[in-house]
């Protein structure tokens, strides 16, 4: 971390907000991609 105060630190509640984020960014950015190469006619292994 770039400020070492020790109000810098994120509580449990935001750590676990944070990871559902970036779950769900993980299945939004895998069906984008499945949704484009069904578009785009291709294999799924071709589109990723």
């Amino acid at each position: 971390m770039l400020n070492h105060s020790k109000y810098s630190d994120l509580t449990a509640a935001q750590y676990e907000a944070l990871g559902k984020l970036f779950v769900e960014w993980s299945n939004i950015e895998f069906m984008l991609g499945l949704i484009l190469s069904r578009l785009l006619f291709t294999p799924e292994f071709l589109g990723r």
